[in-house]
């Protein structure tokens, strides 16, 4: 069976790559950040590992996102779209989606001002009713929506501060109650919308902060707490009361502290009186229980920072205290709560807000039965403003622009998921260095604790953690106390490990030691004796049984070395690879590549060769290239990605090169790219790559015009592979042409391969007579200057498989002979077939019938007819054709075939004009009949030759009579034309 293939093409690294392009930042979609700097990056399967000083890493969300609250993982968060602006109300569209208000221009790429609708599957709908101001309360009701907020237009009209529209069609509703400030909260109870705000005059009624306005007229109704006070935020119904909360002393005619109970019919407070010192901004019910949340820092007595249960009759708080803090104010409030099941969420601007004895960031979820804080899931990076449940998902919008995970100093990233993964071992200080063992993750830096915030366990300044759990090597017990690590290189079961310690445990090893990567214990003899005047900059494997060294020393291994050094890795003595380095420089980062050291720090030659701050040298000989891209300050880091260097430091310039702290230099011609990102404030740390992925990481404020701190910045290259493709047939017959189709997304040159060997010319097609198991590729070369991670691509292998012809058996036959006129019945027996073929049958060579059965007739003429017959397959492969043999038709004279004993030859049969008769021994006579016996003709016939005018006669079949002396007669049968 003939089988179509598309074939992905996979990456090569080819040595001679010339594309000139700075990597551009990725959109920001797929983009993490901390809120701390990252000082260490290192990429392990498709995990990126980070370790740095920050407290949580966060993936950008826009201003409204929803969170699976059993993960806490961003729910579709790829294709969900982005908010550009403040989220202050979402409520649900009853079909599956959001309907969201706010201060917004953007809602991923829809223009809408403030106010949209995001549909179940993340679209955006057409609803747009254009508020010309803040939205920040929604109310659905039927086939209409409640908007209150800060506008004084919507939807085309001039409404102030409230509006009804009909929903979907956002058709502006003749309902006016005109508002003189800002509205926002709305509710309904029985027919009957409750309206809060800022507003002292709404409805055509002078009314302070709270308004029963009619859902017809708009006008306000009789019903009047006379609050005293500057607002009302949350408005909510239980029974036949509603529970108001904002700011205000005096409502429903009692003394009542920012929260209060109102008779819905007389609008008088009821003894529900909980007393809070501060803002109440969100009441809700849960069965028989009430919970508030704002800026109160107790209620009455109690002391209930900004969350509370209390009575539903008295307002007292409850038992019921998941915070522990005995902080007496509070300056970060909650602004929403929501219920799911047995748990509930707070949502607000607090920052490091102690609840249930961890630290909260802006929202925090409480078991409701056990009192007790629910370990963390997700962290916003500001605050929350308003939050829904859906499917066991929380949707929440706010001043965030970020969700992520809390993480202490250490975490990790799945590059191909794009999620931040579950390992957090978490450290009290800070990571400097990582480095990946077969087993273990390694990280160093300054700190005491392990997972501090859960079981203290003691770490100096090391660990080894498992990759996946996160789990500490309870094995693995550092002996390096008296200062911090910052380089750790693994090889063969051994850690090497550079910092600022001057002992591993009882042996001393200033800067630099060796240790066992399952114990920690420290090699006994390998210590190279140094002369240091600054702290070990960086360390690097080699590859052939050494460790490089670069930093600010004098000595190093028992040899005399100038800063930069390779030591033996089991005796710790140095090697004869010495590049000199010039008097008074420096090393501050090191990279290993196939058969060159990368070199950088501060220096202006190596050896005889003069290459500034940054260089190539030999691995074996210690000899620097004549490469040098030449920047004009202090190189501290060094990264290899494909046909580009990365290097950072404090220069501003790579040769003539504009490039402020962070630049590129292509390996081959020695060129740097236009690339500038310019990271602000302080540097780069660390930079990894993972396929056409570059993360830059580091302590900068800015990057690429970039200035919300991000931390971590996602570039991103144009991979060739990711758009060329070959596609032909991967199985074909004996004999048959196979064609093969190559395709590109930028301009290039193929080259087609047979079995490794060059084969056909540079196009993007290619055809030949293949073999049985020919392996076919394509080679493809970038023709133009472009960002590539590769210069050059190589397709997957296309197998081919050749199937034999099979050959079918066909045999025919057909009576001897007919007499002229005759119809000729010819059979086929076909053997070795299955599936339809067509039948081409041949009369002495010509082809006179073609039919899809085995069997054909044809008129018998004068004269031997040799009749052969083919078939052809048609709906099936690799079968060919196949030719009977022939067989011979005669014609059947019987009966005409003498006269006088001598023969009498007719023709020609079928004749036009005459007819012809030979050979007749004496005069007769000749008689034509039609074949329904009727006499058309007669003629005398003289002896020998004779020709009969036929040309009267009509076209048909006819009957020729020649009458003997005897009066005996022939009778044959022959066709006028």
């Amino acid at each position: 069976m003939r089988k179509i293939c598309l074939l992905l093409t996979s990456l090569l690294y080819a040595a001679a790559l010339m594309a000139q392009c700075g990597p551009q930042i990725a959109n920001d979609t797929s983009q993490f950040t901390t809120d701390n700097p990252i000082a260490a990056s290192l990429v392990r399967g498709n995990i990126l590992y980070l370790g740095g000083s920050f407290n949580k890493i966060v993936q950008y969300t826009g201003h409204f996102a929803g969170i699976d609250t059993a993960t806490g993982d961003i729910v579709n968060r790829a294709t969900w779209p982005k908010v550009n602006g403040v989220v202050y109300k979402a409520i649900a569209d009853g079909a599956g989606g959001w309907i969201i208000g706010g201060v917004f221009t953007m809602v991923g790429d829809s223009l809408r001002s403030n106010l949209a609708q995001i549909d179940a599957s993340g679209n955006v709908t057409s609803f747009s009713p254009l508020a010309d101001g803040a939205v920040k309360a929604l109310l659905l009701t039927g086939t209409y929506l409640y908007i209150g907020g800060n506008f004084k237009h919507l939807s085309g009209g001039a409404r102030n501060h409230v509006a009804k529209v009909s929903f979907p069609g956002a058709v502006l509703s003749s309902w006016a109650p005109e508002s003189d400030t800002t509205v926002q909260e709305l509710n309904e109870y029985y027919g009957r919308i409750y309206a809060g705000g800022t507003f002292t005059n709404i409805g055509g009624q002078t009314r302070k902060f709270v308004a029963q306005l009619d859902t017809t007229s708009g006008m306000a109704t009789s019903w009047d707490p006379a609050t005293i006070g500057s607002g009302v935020q949350t408005i909510t119904f239980h029974g036949s009361k509603v529970y108001v909360g904002g700011v205000f002393e005096v409502i429903g005619g009692m003394t009542r502290t920012n929260a209060a109970a109102l008779d819905t019919g007389t609008a008088a407070a009821g003894a529900w009186d909980p007393y809070t010192g501060a803002t109440v901004t969100k009441i809700i019910f849960r069965d028989t229980s009430v919970y508030m949340a704002g800026y109160f820092a107790a209620i009455h007595d109690s002391l209930r920072n900004g969350f509370a249960e209390v009575d539903t009759l008295t307002g007292k708080v409850t038992s019921f205290n998941p915070e522990r803090t005995t902080v007496a104010t509070l300056t970060h409030p909650f602004y929403d709560m929501v219920v799911s099941g047995n748990n509930i969420f707070l949502g607000g601007a607090q920052y490091n807000y102690a609840l249930g004895l961890e630290g909260r960031y802006y929202v925090a979820t409480f078991n409701i039965s056990a009192g007790t804080a629910v370990p963390f899931k997700w962290t916003p990076d500001s605050s929350i403003y308003t939050m829904a449940i859906s499917g066991g998902r929380l949707f929440a919008g706010g001043e965030f622009k970020h969700i992520g995970k809390v993480r202490h100093c250490l975490a990790a990233i799945d590059m191909t998921a794009d999620t931040i993964t579950a390992w957090q071992p978490g450290v009290d200080g800070y990571i400097t260095s990582l480095a990946a063992g077969p087993s273990y993750i390694y990280a160093g830096g300054a700190f005491t604790f392990y997972d501090y915030h859960d079981t203290d366990v003691f770490a100096h300044n090391m660990i080894a953690v498992d990759p996946v759990t996160g789990v500490n090597d309870a094995t693995f017990i550092s002996q390096i106390t008296d200062g911090g690590v910052t380089g750790i290189v693994y090889n063969g079961g051994n850690l090497y490990v550079a910092g600022q310690f001057s002992d591993i445990g009882s042996f001393p090893r200033k800067y630099l030691g060796k240790i066992s990567a399952t114990t920690a214990v420290p090699d006994p003899t390998w210590s190279p004796s140094s002369a240091f005047t600054t702290y070990i900059s960086a360390i690097a494997d080699d590859g052939h049984g050494h460790l490089v060294v670069g930093g600010g020393f004098s000595t190093l291994g028992g040899a005399a070395r100038h800063s930069l050094a390779a030591v033996d890795d089991v005796t710790g003595l140095a090697t004869a690879w010495n590049p000199v380095l010039s008097t008074g420089g420096t090393i501050g980062a090191l990279s290993v590549n196939n058969d060159r050291v990368f070199i950088g720090g501060q220096f202006n030659s190596v050896g005889t060769q003069t290459v500034t701050n940054v260089a190539k040298v030999g691995i074996t000989t210690g000899v620097a290239d004549a490469w040098n891209p030449a920047p004009n300050g202090n190189v501290t880091l060094i990264a290899l990605y494909y046909n580009t260097e990365i290097v950072g430091g404090l220069f501003d310039h790579i040769g003539a090169t504009a490039a402020s702290g962070l630049g590129s230099v292509n390996l081959v011609n020695n060129i740097p790219d236009s690339w500038n990102p310019s990271p602000g404030s302080n540097t780069v740390n660390a930079v990894s790559a993972y396929g056409d992925r570059l993360y830059v990481a580091g302590t900068y404020t800015s990057i690429s015009g970039i200035t919300t701190q991000p931390y971590l910045i996602l570039y991103k290259m144009q991979a060739v592979p990711d758009t060329i493709s070959i596609a032909g047939n991967n199985t074909v017959c004996t004999g048959m042409a196979d064609t093969f189709a190559a395709s590109a997304g930028v301009p290039g040159d193929y080259q087609w391969r047979v079995n490794g060997i060059n084969v056909g010319p540079d196009a993007d097609t290619f055809s030949y007579v293949p073999a049985n198991g020919d392996v076919v590729t394509c080679f493809y070369t970038v023709s133009v200057t472009g960002c590539f991670t590769s210069d050059s691509a190589l397709s997957d292998a296309l197998t081919i498989t050749v199937d034999p012809l099979t050959i079918p058996s066909i045999t025919i036959s057909a009576p001897p002979s007919a007499i002229v006129g005759a119809t000729v019945t010819v059979n086929a027996v076909i053997g070795s077939i299955s599936g339809s073929y067509n039948m081409e049958w041949f009369d002495n060579g010509t082809l006179f019938n073609t039919t899809t059965v085995p069997v054909v007739t044809y008129t018998k003429a004068a004269g031997t007819d040799h009749i052969t017959a083919r078939v052809v397959p048609v709906t099936i492969t690799c079968y060919d054709s196949a030719t009977s043999a022939s067989i011979t038709v005669t014609t059947d004279n019987t009966g005409v075939n003498s006269i006088a004993g001598m023969a009498l030859p007719i023709y020609p049969n079928p004749a036009n004009d005459a007819l012809h008769i030979d050979g007749v021994s004496t005069q007769t006579a000749c008689k034509i009949y039609s074949v329904v016996g009727e006499l058309m003709q007669k003629s005398s016939l003289a002896q020998g030759d004779n020709t009969v005018d036929v040309q009267s006669l009509p076209s048909g079949i006819y009957l020729l009579e020649v009458i003997r002396e005897d009066d005996k007669r022939v009778i044959t049968k022959f066709v006028k034309e």
